[in-house]
């Protein structure tokens, strides 16, 4: 085991981080860098009287062989980064039966999946830089949009739960908007209940640290922009409007001393 292998488990690492998501420097540094092989003392399987350990000399009659150090399994090395099936025993799961790794292996070493990984592995090198970069240009910007997409679906979420509530008069704030309360107020409930039944939204609130849509400030924030937009769209249909009727109301608040009047007028 190299002493690389040692400070990373490079295998986990791409299950973490895929192939497919990195830069095209990243790409080519672990092409070029080749398989990890690690020694996985600790794979063993028990057989009829006797126990099998993993040999390091599979690494030699597998060429395409590679190793999880952390989860103490098998993986292949050219479908690990250039498998279309993403969800494999080889490209993702791992193996560990070794009992069964020489039928196993032959067999998977014929698949049709595995010779394409492999021609995609030997050719990789071959294709022009300025190809790759631009592949990886469209791959980023794939990501982007769909990130961009995801957050408007939560901002549409977000301003769903402030036009209820200001829908049906209901205040937004709690005294305690703390993750131990009981009570945080009718916004953050309204969003923990539509949470419970949307998956993206619940993703969104347990893991983003840099913007939940939470806060006091962007609760604010989300009622004047709604605000300004129906003060906009009121504004056109009254300029739209032939005739206009106007309402106005007026009412005495007695709790205050001085018996305030509140005025209202309605269009």
């Amino acid at each position: 085991m190299t002493e690389g292998e040692l400070r990373v488990d490079l295998v986990a690492d791409i299950l973490a981080r895929p192939f497919s998501r990195r830069t095209f420097q990243e790409k080519l540094d672990l092409v070029r860098g080749g398989r990890p092989t690690p020694e996985l003392a600790n794979l063993s399987q028990p057989g009829k009287g006797f126990v099998r350990h993993f040999q390091a000399s599979n690494y030699e009659r597998y060429p395409w062989l590679t190793a999880s150090d952390g989860r103490c399994k098998l993986f292949c090395w050219e479908c690990l980064l250039f498998a279309k099936d993403k969800f494999s025993v080889w490209s993702y799961t791992g193996f560990a039966n070794l009992n069964c790794l020489t039928k196993a292996a032959t067999r998977h070493q014929s698949t049709a999946g595995h010779l394409q990984a492999t021609v995609l592995l030997k050719t990789f090198g071959d294709t022009r830089v300025d190809s790759q970069l631009n592949e990886q240009v469209r791959r980023e910007r794939e990501l982007h949009n769909e990130m961009v997409k995801k957050n408007r679906e939560i901002l549409k979420r977000l301003t769903d739960c402030v036009v209820f509530l200001g829908k049906q008069e209901l205040s937004f704030r709690g005294h305690d908007e703390s993750s131990q309360s009981s009570n945080r107020g009718n916004y953050m409930e309204l969003l923990s209940f539509m949470a419970e039944h949307d998956t993206d939204l619940h993703y969104h609130l347990s893991t983003n640290r840099v913007f939940t849509g939470t806060s006091g400030k962007i609760q604010n924030d989300l009622i004047y922009a709604i605000a300004e937009v129906m003060g906009e769209e009121i504004k056109t249909e009254i300029k739209n409007a032939p005739f206009v009727a106007v309402m106005v109301d007026e009412t005495t608040d007695r709790s205050v001393m001085l018996h305030s009047s509140h005025l209202s007028c309605a269009m």
